[in-house]
């Protein structure tokens, strides 16, 4: 996503490549890999708020704000003229299907899948509260300073740097965190695709696997956003290859400075970035492979999804 990022920024050398285990790999039930869970993630009480104690029926649809990463005016990555913002509108759309088929699901979109312009809804969103979004950003970093002054929270660096955006992007991420707190989404999914600054960019690039970026665990969302992360990463790892990036060996990577997962302690639900792999792999770029490519992604995906809030 070499555009931005989130804090404002992007990640510099931050990578991520799709690198499938198994290109035709058909919908099946996945085995357990109980090795590499951090936490156990039996619990979530999201849902339980949700299901009707006398007849155990959901009573609410999970909320998913779903963003496809980059818009029209902040492209992201692009690789023999393939954009990274077209490749995340392709995706979400494959993830939409999927969760409102379900039924269990309301999938809140952001971006329309075929013009990629803001839905109506964020079009007036970002417009008519435009004051109360600047307000609120700026009362996160002032809340932020002050828990970093009084030693409430410690500064952590991950080691990977980031490029600050833009104003106009930083206003619409943060527009995005205070929706999703106003209307208590259950989660924030961010879609992103990446590459990394090298001295020909007409050429593929040297890492490859997908990585995952939560917020650090002393921030607002951070232990349930972990325990979310966990579930969606043990479906990707079986079609995707881990982030080969040195600094992303931990594939799941805690962070305090992408706006996207709530940086200055400016989301209160859960919130994940995910990058799906490199803009620049073949089975990404190709035509004749990337619908097949993007499908296999959405859902492992959408498997992830449903085995946080539903156990299984």
């Amino acid at each position: 996503m070499f555009g931005y990022f989130a804090t404002a920024g992007k990640i510099l050398a931050t990578t991520v490549v799709v690198f499938l285990v198994a290109l035709a790999w058909q919908p099946r039930e996945l085995p357990d890999t109980a090795e590499i869970k951090l936490a156990s993630t039996n619990t979530v009480p999201v849902v339980a708020e949700k299901v009707s104690s006398e007849y155990s029926v959901l009573v609410e649809p999970i909320t998913i704000l779903l963003v496809p990463g980059h818009d029209l005016y902040s492209s992201g990555a692009e690789f023999k003229g393939v954009k990274e913002e077209t490749l995340t509108r392709q995706l979400a759309e494959k993830i939409d299907d999927l969760l409102t088929t379900d039924g269990r699901f309301q999938v809140i979109r952001v971006r329309d899948y075929n013009s990629g312009e803001y839905t109506e809804e964020f079009a007036v969103y970002f417009s008519g509260a435009e004051t109360q979004i600047k307000r609120f950003r700026q009362t996160a970093r002032e809340t932020m300073k002050n828990l970093l002054g009084t030693g409430k929270i410690e500064k952590i660096n991950n080691g990977i740097e980031h490029n600050y955006a833009r104003d106009d992007v930083s206003f619409r991420l943060y527009g995005l965190n205070k929706w999703g707190n106003d209307h208590e989404v259950d989660l924030s999914l961010h879609l992103h695709f990446n590459d990394y600054p090298r001295k020909n960019l007409g050429s593929p690039g040297k890492y490859k696997g997908f990585a995952m970026y939560i917020p650090e665990r002393q921030l607002a969302n951070g232990a349930t956003s972990r325990a979310l992360a966990e579930d969606i990463y043990d479906r990707l790892q079986w079609v995707s290859a881990t982030s080969t990036f040195p600094l992303e060996a931990e594939t799941i990577i805690e962070t305090q400075d992408l706006i996207a997962t709530g940086s200055y302690n400016s989301q209160t639900q859960p919130a994940m970035l995910v990058e799906y792999g490199y803009i620049y792999e073949p089975r990404i770029y190709l035509d004749n492979k990337r619908m097949q490519t993007l499908d296999v992604l959405a859902e492992a995906t959408y498997r992830g999804i449903v085995r946080y809030f539903f156990g299984r």
